[in-house]
């Protein structure tokens, strides 16, 4: 894909072994529970990720997208790219590193298409902001709950 624009990043280190996360990012059906731009998600293809494996996602403002990994490594990285309407297409990138007991959890990605062009500037905050809200809602959900 040729990006008009460089890419848009963010990383957070999480209390959490790489597994814990990389289920929950595989379970597209809960996206929205730490997503704030996701309303719903389903598999589209049956079995394990793997390229060419495709699923759905429809934002909060009920616009749907396909998407269709083109690269995984379980457990540890996935690029995927994803088609809305109106003609705007991305790349999208999760990487997970191990950090001592906790993971480095890294968002990247890269859009496409006329409109990405033409919206640019609000594209690059808002995703921004999305990936920043994501990531502080995946840190709260593996935080250790207290015993009582």
């Amino acid at each position: 894909m040729r990006s008009n624009f460089k890419s848009i990043e963010r990383t957070r280190v999480i209390e959490a072994p790489p597994g814990r996360l990389w289920n929950r990012l595989q379970d597209l059906r809960r996206w929205g529970e730490w997503d704030p731009q996701v309303r719903a998600g389903w598999a589209l293809s049956k079995g394990p990720w793997q390229p060419g494996w495709r699923g759905k996602l429809v934002t909060r403002w009920r616009i749907a997208g396909t998407v269709t990994i083109e690269k995984v490594e379980i457990g540890r990285h996935l690029i995927w790219h994803a088609e809305f309407p109106g003609g705007i297409e991305s790349r999208l990138e999760h990487q997970l590193e191990i950090e001592g007991a906790a993971t480095r959890l890294t968002f990247r990605a890269e859009f496409s298409g006329i409109l990405a062009a033409i919206f640019r500037p609000l594209i690059v905050r808002r995703i921004g902001r999305v990936f920043e809200r994501a990531l502080e809602n995946l840190a709260r959900l593996e935080r250790p709950r207290p015993t009582f």
